[in-house]
């Protein structure tokens, strides 16, 4: 391949039609219309960064196999209450979202080159790193992606513990973001333990995994060909409040709802909180308890995409999200006549940051849809006024107030594609702990003696045009989440309250959300319990009981009176490992019955069976 420095590059990371936010996702007649754009030559795929224009890399440039990379099914043999975390995260899931993966095939199609670097480099380090993600035209409306297994889960166990530092200073910015990490897979994994200890792999002590900046890596995106922040996350939380108070992303996005909620009203890291309940120890069988062990759902607001992959974990992740949205955020609600002007009344709603460490909406806060949606009526429900509505295809009232960026091209037109967005012309999103206002001026007609005045702080990922354009019309419906939703009864005149009811916690609209979820969802299929508990010895053991080190024992095809009793054995304590004490003293007689039968059932011949 020849590579110059004039190449055709479609940016993405995650959403690349702006102009769907603007009630219109560009027609066919746009296409064959693409412009040839002057990339820097720091941005061009070459033998210095074979990566470009992501950032990351590995350890000395080495070429790497998808297979150095282990499964999360192996971490989770030990680190199990780890590994239920990750399951069913945007981290798990950052490959297959299907909207990513509509968006990304939009710009292969259209543009292709090196631009699979930039968007696998952060949503499947493995796959990007070896290589092996490969266009399939054929799957979803535009196409899709497809990897080795590994590959497809995402932001694995694996993907992070194996980073071994930053490269963002190679970047023009001498920012993290755009990928700039340092991939190490290989028997070594590192972590925020110091100390640690593991039978199966080597450790080591990382300072970085204790950082923001580790997060920063790919939380912050800057377009490569004017390095404008079409992302800023991490720099959000970089200048905020937070970051002076040693408050990092994982001291929230690590942790139970509750507990992100006493780190922000009280600005303290978790380890600093009074009875956190978080101490524990970080694996089966590990030698000494820690201060505090982070969970891995990494659960931020995203509601939409986890609950529509359908699974069981996934499904979790959305509950756990809307509940984080529903306490991130506070409203002050003012109601005044104005003087000298007969029935004019104005309202004034103050929406303050409460709880995020970041602006509210973060990451591509042009496409994020945070608004107020105001409604007031009479007492005989008359609407009066109301901003912030629904329209008939789910598309937000364009006079609503709503809390974004909006993103211009060179030219200080609306941009209609990432790649084209030269700055933002103005920027309304809520930094922390700050506050941004809605205000709204309507008369009051004779005759009324009662404004019941009903105000809801509503968010979505994306407009529901964006997901049609990119899924197809009736393919995802597109959830509002009810962050906030007060409704507040004045008598008029005077405007005296006669109540204030917070209805968040049971507002229509937060339950036709759930209602939303357990469509997509359906019934739920309990996983059988062999199949758990397999899962868990294959990490020692092996998917064929043949072990995985030279310490593990082979049990595959061991007789089973055998197994059952020394099973039995390591529950009772008479045999003596720490590790297998662990692992069997929860379980039933019957469970130990059913392992001791499926391993002295693994011949040769029922391996290559199954």
């Amino acid at each position: 391949m020849i590579l110059t420095n004039t190449i055709r590059l479609s940016f993405v990371f995650m959403f690349s039609l702006v102009s769907s936010l603007n009630g219109h996702a560009g027609s066919t007649a746009d296409k064959g219309k693409q412009e040839t754009i002057d990339l820097p030559d720091s941005m061009v795929v070459s033998k210095e960064r074979p990566n470009a224009p992501s950032l990351a890399t590995t350890t000395a440039h080495r070429k790497l196999s998808v297979d150095d990379w282990e499964s999360p099914e192996i971490c989770g043999g030990c680190h199990t209450t780890q590994y239920q975390g990750w399951k069913g995260s945007m981290h798990a899931n950052s490959f297959k979202d299907p909207i990513f993966q509509a968006e990304w095939a939009l710009a292969e199609k259209e543009v292709g080159g090196n631009i699979s670097n930039l968007c696998g480099g952060c949503h499947s380090p493995p796959g990007m790193l070896s290589k092996t993600i490969k266009f399939d035209p054929s799957l979803g409306k535009h196409g899709g992606f497809t990897a080795p297994p590994v590959a497809t889960q995402g932001v694995s166990c694996d993907v992070c513990h194996t980073i071994s530092g930053s490269t963002f200073q190679n970047s023009e910015v001498i920012e993290h973001g755009n990928g700039s990490y340092i991939s190490s897979p290989g028997e070594t994994k590192r972590g925020p333990l110091k100390n640690a200890k593991s039978p199966y792999h080597n450790t080591a002590y990382s300072e970085h995994h204790t950082e923001a900046a580790f997060c920063g890596n790919c939380h912050n995106i800057f377009n490569p060909l004017n390095q404008f922040p079409l992302e800023r996350t991490y720099d959000e939380w970089k200048y905020s409040v937070y970051a002076q108070n040693d408050v990092q992303c994982q001291d929230c996005h690590m942790v139970p709802v509750e507990t992100a909620i006493r780190v922000a009203d009280e600005l303290k890291p978790a380890r600093e909180l009074e009875n956190h309940g978080l101490s524990g120890k970080a694996a089966i069988g590990a030698e000494k308890s820690r201060e505090l062990t982070h969970g891995h759902g990494f659960v931020g607001g995203n509601s939409v995409i986890t609950a529509a992959l359908g699974d069981p974990d996934s499904r979790r992740h959305a509950l756990i999200a809307i509940k984080r949205l529903r306490s991130a955020a506070k409203l002050d609600i003012k109601l005044q006549k104005v003087k000298n002007q007969g029935a004019l009344h104005k309202l004034e709603v103050k929406v303050t940051n409460q709880r995020a460490g970041h602006h509210m909406p973060t990451s591509l806060t042009f496409i994020r849809e945070l608004w107020l949606e105001v409604k007031v009526t009479d007492q005989n429900g008359k609407i009066i006024f109301h901003s912030g509505a629904l329209d008939s295809h789910s598309e937000v009232d364009k006079d609503a107030t709503m809390f974004k960026a909006y993103a211009v091209d060179k030219d200080g037109k609306p941009a209609k594609y990432i790649w084209t967005v030269e700055r933002f012309e103005r920027r309304t999103t809520i930094p922390p702990k700050g506050h941004q206002y809605g205000r709204y001026a309507f008369n009051v007609p004779d005759g009324t003696s009662v404004l019941n005045v009903r105000t809801r702080l509503n968010y979505r990922s994306f407009s529901q045009h964006f997901v049609d354009h990119l899924l197809g019309e009736g393919e995802l419906k597109v959830p509002t989440v009810v962050m906030n939703d007060i409704k507040i009864i004045y008598k008029v005149p005077g405007l005296n309250v006669v109540s204030a009811v917070d209805y968040t916690e049971q507002s229509k609209g937060e339950k036709a959300t759930y209602r939303l979820l357990e469509e997509y969802l359906g019934p739920e299929i309990a996983m059988q319990d062999i199949d758990k508990l397999t899962k868990a010895c294959a990490a020692c053991h092996g998917n064929d009981g043949v072990g995985r080190k030279a310490i593990f024992p082979n049990i595959g095809g061991q007789n089973e009176v055998y197994l059952l009793s020394a099973l039995r054995a390591y529950q009772s304590g008479s045999r003596k490992n720490e590790r297998m004490n662990a692992m069997t003293k929860d379980l039933s007689d019957k469970q130990l019955q059913e392992l001791a039968a499926y391993y002295s059932r693994m011949t040769r011949e029922y391996v290559q069976k199954q």
